[in-house]
């Protein structure tokens, strides 16, 4: 699987605050209501709870939040590269510090709780149906 869009639209570089509206200059600021990168779809619960968690492991290990995104999803199975989409040389060079380390397994572990999508029907009736 290749990636497209890996820090969704520059929402998962930090540089997004809750209760605040997008920089002008941002590309999320830029996106119209049908496009994926719309303010509206980046700005969920799931994304900022998502969003605290990566800012906790940039504190702990001294890494951007988008280095941190990317090498989680170079972890992910199935995942061969992510299509990176850096508007400047500076975010290219950021971008790229994301390999040559590795997120210890807690740090995965946490980034896939927090992030993970809701299950929708049929899964979530399977996964509720082998409860039983």
């Amino acid at each position: 699987m290749i990636p497209w869009s890996p820090l969704g639209g520059g929402f998962l570089s930090g540089k997004y605050r809750r209760g605040e509206e997008p920089p002008e200059d941002s590309r999320i600021a830029g996106a119209v209501e049908s496009m994926e990168e719309h303010w509206e779809r980046r700005a969920t619960d799931r994304n900022w709870a998502t969003l605290e968690v990566v800012g906790k492991i940039s504190e702990e290990i001294g890494r951007s939040y988008a280095q941190i995104s990317l090498n989680w999803l170079l972890r992910q199975h199935g995942v061969t590269s992510p299509i990176i989409g850096a508007r400047t040389l500076e975010q290219l060079e950021d971008n790229l510090g994301a390999t040559g380390w590795e997120l210890i397994a807690e740090q995965v572990n946490e980034l896939s709780e927090t992030s993970a999508l809701e299950d929708v029907y049929p899964y979530r009736f399977i996964r509720e149906a082998q409860r039983v």
